[in-house]
């Protein structure tokens, strides 16, 4: 049997508020489907997708990347958000590297 899931549901199982779910969805991470009471509801699959979304975002890619990952079908693909996401921490980190040698010089 299919398990659907409402936003409540799906809000408590993944820790995230109702809003972060609706913007999921306007970003094209998962499409809710609608019982015909009008209902909207999630399954199981929708539920897995947002979660790995959010694993990701946890390691700092944005939710288009996190998308875009979800969505590739071939490690090549996958490898190059990879290498994408890895070049912008080194920028940020030389960036913080020469921010604190700077004030390491004034002390």
């Amino acid at each position: 049997m299919l398990h659907k899931f409402k936003i409540g549901k799906v809000s408590q199982l993944l820790g995230v508020a109702p809003e972060t779910i609706r913007y999921y969805e306007r970003k094209g991470v998962v499409k809710p489907k609608t019982e015909e009471s009008g209902h909207r509801y999630y399954d199981i699959t929708d539920v897995c997708l947002m979660g790995k979304a959010r694993a990701y975002m946890q390691y700092g890619f944005t939710l288009e990347q996190a998308r875009a990952l979800l969505e590739c079908a071939d490690t090549d693909g996958i490898l190059q958000i990879y290498g994408q996401r890895a070049e912008e921490i080194e920028r940020e980190l030389e960036k913080g590297f020469q921010t604190l040698k700077s004030i390491r010089r004034r002390q």
